[in-house]
Order: C-alpha cells, then structure tokens, then sequence
C-alpha cells in the first residue's frame, strides 16, 4: 500500500516497480483503512520522474475504482465481480467491533482474481515475481544441480576441471 502523498521520483517510482505488483491499493490521510484509489504500475510508464507528481495526482487522471468486499462474502460472488472485468483486487474489510453508529469498516486484506483462481485449483501459481520459499523444493532443485554437474564433468570433457573452475559450474 502506498500513501496518496507519495512522490513519484526516480527513486520510488524504482521502489514501486521494484517490488512486482502490477496494482498497489493508495490510502489517503494516513489511514490505511481509508483506501481511496488503485495505482496500476503500467500507469507509470509516461511518467517524468523529475516532474514530481504525487500519487493522488496519477490516481485521480486515471481513475481505477477501489473495489471492496465483506470478509464473509462468498468467493464465488466475488469471482463473479471479477470476471465482469472491472477489477481483479478487491480490498477485504469487516465492520469494526467499536462501530457504535454509523458503520465503520476496516481493512483486513486484499483477495485477487489469482487468489481465487489458486483456490479453485488447489495449487499455487508460482510466476516470474514470485520468491520461492518451499524448502523441500529448493533441496530437490539444488540436488538436480549438483547430479547435472557431476555428469557434466565426468562425461563431457569441455566440462572437465583442467577447462573450466568448478565455480562457475555451481552457479
């Protein structure tokens, strides 16, 4: 999440592609239970980082509408807002216990078009952006590495030791 003020210099604008979401949800006054607007990264590719312009300044030319969802709706009616195509992020909030009066809500998450799809599937959908933190995974994969490596120096003389470091063959 991204405040409303934000300046959108070289450095955040590097900060912003930096982390690999495609739509951050911005918060105005501080509250980030008060989410106003939606900044899609692509909106940033016509922008001069020396020009200075704010958050609130790209959000209000293009205009992306916040979508929100009850912590208890069902995902199948949230699927089906998604697939009408007018947003795949949906910012999930529930009314706040202190709400004497007038209903007050706050923040508990944000659900995606991805989201859901991973649970229909019952997989996760592992993509370019996304860091690896299955161990078990990483073990397999590193034990691959280290049988392709000991095949290649033992088989392929270009790949012997007098040719080449080690080193460069366990990156």
């Amino acid at each position: 999440m991204l405040p409303d003020t934000t300046v959108l210099n070289t450095k955040n604008v590097a900060e912003i592609v930096r982390m690999g979401y495609t739509r951050i949800p911005v918060y105005a006054h501080g509250d980030k239970n008060n989410v106003t607007d939606v900044l899609f990264v692509k909106d940033l590719a016509l922008i001069d980082p020396d020009d200075n312009f704010t958050v609130k300044t790209v959000c209000g030319y293009h205009k992306h509408p916040v979508k929100f969802v009850d912590s208890d709706a069902p995902l199948r009616g949230v699927l089906e807002d998604f697939k009408k195509g007018d947003a795949h992020l949906a910012m999930v909030r529930q009314l706040a216990p202190d709400s004497g009066g007038d209903p007050l809500y706050e923040l508990v998450g944000i659900v995606t078009l991805e989201d859901i799809v991973e649970e229909i599937l019952q997989a996760e959908i592992v993509d370019e952006f996304d860091v690896v933190t299955d161990n078990v995974n990483r073990i397999k994969r590193m034990n691959y590495q280290m049988v392709a490596e000991q095949w290649l120096v033992a088989n392929e003389p270009a790949f012997g030791e007098n040719l080449i470091d080690r080193g460069v063959l366990q990156r």
